[in-house]
């Protein structure tokens, strides 16, 4: 047998020493700090200068925003398609490259149209793209440890919630608002293209496993002595999905594990629903409209926030240094509920998100002095964080890892397209009623049975007897 081709020569090597899964972990964090430019944190900085530089409302500049966002998430089943076929590398460079030249070319917009083709732009490739290749990979490599996994990658988007910015902002103060444009596109090329070099698409592609669990023993007597299998050492998972036939391997579901029963020269089978299959369930139009709803939610929490912090007679100054508090406990609390979400069924956790959720509404209903806002700062934070563990782990989880991609880019479509309705409903509420109460206790009771919903009905689908590969060809 040849020895491994030099990609392969490089993954092993580190292996040795560590699971090149938390190599890929430390390359996640990068990559959605490197998002900062596509995020709604980052253009926040920019409104009032775009606004006035081309002599339009914030109204407009938010209509052209929100219409954008909304036009950029139906292309991201066309990158979670990508990729399935062609790898989560090949993609993150092209994205890499196209991201930094739109931020430059951002700099240039000289009207509403090349505005919302700019903000279109931006945040598909810098919100969409890079979040749904971050979470594709570490899904990849993980399974066992794989909400632990993801709560670490999440760091990389609050530290850029803290750094971005202030960043942004001495740079508009430093070179002038369309200058730093230039400066946030080669910053997203001088993050994002060391990091492809250790980018790899599946532990399978170099003969390792998820997790970094040995590869399976050749059929046989078992040797007297020898230690048990992975799956019947992997019992932190009280919860485990029906299967069409008995299966040994380790993991949850079976859409996602593959066969023990392979020679060790063979890698288990990467099994998993067809977009088309996924689609059939209900198990995925729940866990889609609930996370739909939590985007919308966090959204418009943090659009309204300091309007409703005011309208309860509190200080700006007070609603602003609210959103630290809210980035520190999302922070310390993500990699406790991702340890926590690998040993708990996964409904429950997902349904504990929505009731977080609700808790922060309910809390900033409450809203009249210091005391109380820190206390809502608290539980948005711990929504913020529960929101972030299930939104990557849920898809892989449910519908296994073969066409994670374009699950996931579908699924995030749904995402995204309630992130742009976010302010709509508290608009309205104060529109409609004079306060917000109204948007808050709706949107309170409806994150409640959307949890039950969840605790009660959501089940993993069966494997679906056809043949995936025949279903996964283009016509």
């Amino acid at each position: 047998m040849t020895g491994p081709r030099a990609p392969d020569a490089f993954v092993h090597r580190i292996n040795r020493r560590l699971f090149y899964g938390w190599v890929l972990v430390a390359a996640g964090v990068l990559i959605l700090f490197a998002s900062g430019p596509g995020q709604s944190h980052t253009f926040g900085v920019f409104l009032t200068y775009v606004a006035d530089d081309l002599r339009l409302s914030h109204t407009e500049v938010s209509f052209a925003y929100g219409v954008a966002t909304l036009a950029a998430a139906f292309g991201l089943p066309y990158a979670g398609r990508h990729v399935d076929r062609r790898g989560a590398r090949r993609v993150l460079t092209v994205v890499s490259l196209l991201l930094g030249a739109a931020a430059i070319g951002f700099g240039f917009v000289n009207g509403i149209v090349v505005l919302a083709l700019g903000f279109a732009a931006v945040r598909f490739l810098g919100q969409g793209c890079l979040f749904l290749v971050a979470s594709n990979v570490i899904a990849q490599w993980f399974e066992r440890r794989r909400g632990f996994a993801l709560s670490l990658v999440w760091l990389g988007f609050s530290a850029s919630v803290a750094l971005h910015p202030p960043f942004s902002q001495w740079l508009i103060e430093t070179v002038g608002w369309r200058e730093a444009w230039l400066w946030l596109g080669i910053s997203s090329w001088a993050l994002l293209l060391p990091v492809l070099w250790f980018i790899r698409n599946r532990p399978e592609d170099h003969g390792l496993r998820p997790d970094g669990a040995p590869a399976p023993e050749p059929p046989g007597e078992p040797v007297q002595g020898a230690a048990p299998p992975v799956a019947q050492l992997d019992s932190e998972k009280p919860e485990s999905p029906p299967a069409p036939a008995p299966s040994r391997a380790s993991g949850k579901n079976p859409a996602s594990a593959g066969s023990s029963s392979a020679p060790q020269t063979a890698q288990p089978a990467i099994t998993g629903l067809t977009l088309k299959q996924a689609l059939r369930t209900s198990a995925f139009w729940i866990i889609a409209f609930g996370l739909s709803l939590i985007a919308l939610l966090m959204t418009g929490l943090f659009f309204h926030q300091v309007a409703i912090f005011q309208h309860r007679g509190l200080e700006v100054h007070i609603a602003t240094r609210v959103f630290a508090i809210t980035a520190v406990v999302s922070v310390v609390s993500a990699p406790v509920l991702g340890r926590i979400m690998d040993r708990t069924p996964s409904r429950l956790m997902y349904a504990v998100a929505l009731l977080a959720m609700a808790g922060a509404l309910g809390a900033l209903h409450l809203v009249d002095d210091v005391a109380t806002a820190i206390a809502y700062a608290v539980v948005f934070g711990l929504a913020n964080a529960s929101m972030h563990v299930n939104v990557g782990y849920l898809w892989a989880d449910y519908f296994g890892r073969r066409h994670l991609g374009s699950i996931q880019g579908t699924g995030q479509t749904c995402l995204i397209v309630g992130a742009s309705l976010g302010p709509l409903p508290f608009s309205l509420s104060l529109d409609l009623t004079g306060n917000y109460s109204a948007a808050l206790a709706g949107s309170a009771v409806l994150s409640v049975l959307l949890a039950l919903v969840a605790a009660l009905f959501l089940r993993y689908p069966r494997q679906p007897a056809s043949n995936p590969d025949l279903e996964a060809r283009p016509a």
